[in-house]
């Protein structure tokens, strides 16, 4: 947590948590004082007492004042820090099924985790120094009666504990059934039209209908965990509370104590009892949280190279060939069972390849290795060059073009550059090889860009990827079914563009004309693992 605070704005909500501290106590004295006041009967010092205690209140209250304010800086920072961090951490690398559990992390797990832990330690700081300080006035007052309340107090901080592994099980399941709820909203959402056009909203109710009742029940019972939690802490507490009040009352009626005591030691008690409530709670929220924390310290920051803003140099360079030597591959928890076996593929510069096989063959696998996005469990994928020397790939090496584009809402500029500076000649110049500069003029670079590209046809979404790779100058492009979802003629047009531009080209395509096919350089086959080279 500290990586995501600032150290001054913490150092000063603790001070004002101390001074905060001290509100309670000063207003069990005072009280305690009116007593005291009319057993002296000295009317000369009443009405200077009654404003130098309300001035004091006061005083009081803008520490509270500036306390809260200190309070909502730090989770201010917090968010700010906390949402950087996931921004450039592994927390944004998933697929489109994982979007709607992230965003859910977003928007419910980060509250809870401000407001039922952040905001509770600061609380449990303050609470601290109340009890001390109130106690140390109690046992001033008479020290045996308050003996007797800070024996039955202690009882209190440890109820939470009774139902901390429930409370923070139930926080679990319900952070995982709102993150399915998240998915399948976003699936209605993005499919509406189709759910429509099928007559399918029905049997989508009925599913949304379970899904919802799963969320609405797991936060039922999480709350009511908490309030369970909370209601064995309530009777421990005034149990602990009624009692020492018994001890005190027979002290009073045996003359062994004078009622200004009695009433300071028990409102006193009171306030102590409270107080550790309001700790045991604090704990009890804070148990709730442990999941929500997990989940955050495991995400990790990504490589400090990836958030360089000068302008990208060319890592990949001149090479002649991309070799990939006797590799395999398997899942650690299936290595029995390898979804590549012993491949062997060569990648010329500037050879445009076309790897076909059906879903499941591994050619998706065959990409992520291809690009150093997975290691293999065997052999070698290396980049050679004409001096001999040989590299790994890596990610930032590759353009890719997939089946879902990679489309953001905003401009058409920023979709092209991705905030990086570049002249208008290199922006122009991209946009006329992508065969999207006839759109460029009619709509302008400032042109918005609806969420997921929704205002744009396929093609135009796909010219926009390619005219992106051209822009940055990637040498090595990389289609996944880059043209799967288009028309006919609009994937003519595409792979016209792919298969004339001036960088090497590996595509995957299930459905390719084989005239099509046969102006790739190379044309190679997935099945069950094995690569084998196609010939005309």
């Amino acid at each position: 947590m500290k990586q995501y605070l600032n150290g001054r704005w913490v150092a000063l909500s603790i001070l004002l948590a101390l001074l905060a501290g001290f509100s309670i106590p000063f207003n069990t004295w005072s009280y305690s004082e009116f007593f005291a006041l009319m057993g002296r009967r000295q009317p000369n010092r009443v009405w200077p007492e009654i404003f130098a205690i309300a001035g004091i209140v006061i005083l009081f209250a803008l520490i509270e004042y500036a306390y809260q304010r200190a309070l909502n800086r730090n989770v201010a920072i917090f968010n700010q820090k906390v949402r950087e961090h996931l921004l450039t951490a592994d927390f944004i690398q998933t697929n489109q099924a994982g979007v709607a559990d992230r965003l859910s992390y977003l928007t419910n797990d980060l509250t809870v985790v401000e407001n039922n832990y952040l905001r509770q330690i600061f609380n449990i700081i303050r609470s601290v120094v109340t009890v001390v300080v109130t106690l140390a006035f109690a046992l001033r007052s008479n020290f045996g009666l308050t003996l007797i309340f800070i024996a039955f107090a202690s009882i209190t901080p440890f109820t939470p504990k009774l139902l901390a592994k429930k409370t923070a099980h139930r926080a679990q399941q319900w952070s995982a059934r709102v993150g399915r709820y998240m998915t399948f909203m976003a699936d209605v959402l993005k499919n509406a039209d189709t759910v429509l056009h099928y007559s399918a909203l029905g049997f989508f109710l009925a599913k949304g209908r379970s899904i919802i009742g799963q969320s609405v029940t797991a936060q039922r019972r999480r709350d009511n965990t908490v309030a369970a939690s909370n209601l064995v802490a309530t009777v421990v507490a005034y149990v602990c509370m009624y009692l020492p009040i018994g001890f005190g009352v027979m002290m009073v009626v045996r003359g062994q104590l004078t009622i200004a005591a009695f009433v300071a030691v028990q409102y006193a008690s009171n306030w102590i009892v409270n107080t550790f409530l309001v700790i045991a709670q604090s704990r009890n929220q804070m148990n709730a949280t442990r999941p929500m924390l997990a989940k955050l310290a495991a995400f990790k920051a990504l490589p400090a190279n990836l958030l360089r803003l000068d302008q990208p140099t060319d890592r990949l360079g001149q090479f002649t060939a991309l070799n990939l030597a006797a590799v395999t591959f398997a899942y650690a928890d299936d290595a029995a069972q390898p979804i590549l076996q012993t491949i062997n593929l060569r990648v010329h510069q500037g050879e445009k390849v076309l790897l076909t096989g059906p879903s499941g063959a591994g050619k998706s696998t065959l990409i992520s290795l291809l690009t150093g996005m997975r290691q293999p469990t065997s052999g070698t994928v290396q980049f050679q060059t004409a001096a001999g020397k040989a590299f790994a790939p890596d990610p930032t090496m590759f353009a890719t073009v997939l089946q879902e584009s990679n489309i953001f809402n905003d401009t058409l500029r920023f979709n092209l550059t991705l905030g990086r500076h570049f002249s208008s000649a290199a922006i122009q110049a991209a946009l006329q090889k992508a065969g999207l500069a006839a759109y460029a003029a009619d709509h302008g670079l400032d042109n918005l860009i609806a969420e997921s590209g929704n205002n744009l046809s396929g093609g135009e979404r796909k010219r926009i990827e390619l005219a992106r790779a051209f822009l940055y100058n990637r040498r090595f492009l990389v289609v996944d079914e880059g043209t799967a979802s288009l028309d006919p003629a609009t994937a003519a047009a595409i792979q016209q563009i792919l298969l004339t531009a001036p960088m090497t080209v590996v595509e995957i395509d299930h459905h390719i004309a084989p005239d099509l096919s046969r102006r790739f350089d190379a044309h190679y086959a997935l099945n069950a693992g094995q690569l084998t080279r196609v010939t005309a």
